[in-house]
């Protein structure tokens, strides 16, 4: 609607600072949830790549230990 925000105390509209304050104060909540859920993707690849490596781990580590030459 058209109204005018207004002052939870005493029902006047908000000046223009406090207005820009509000606007700030909301651009970084948006900002924090949306590094929150952009952290929550990145740990779940890093989970990923982490299962990956160890389980090229566990196969190298069944793999017969070739001996190489000895150079002397």
């Amino acid at each position: 609607m058209g109204r005018h925000r207004s002052g939870a105390a005493n029902g006047y509209p908000i000046s223009p600072i406090e207005f820009e304050l509000t606007m700030h104060l909301e651009r970084a909540h948006e900002l924090g949830e949306r590094a929150k859920r952009s952290n929550g993707a990145v740990q779940e690849e890093i989970d990923k790549a982490r299962q990956i490596a160890n389980a090229l781990c566990d196969e190298v580590a069944e793999l017969p230990v070739r001996r190489g030459r000895s150079g002397g």
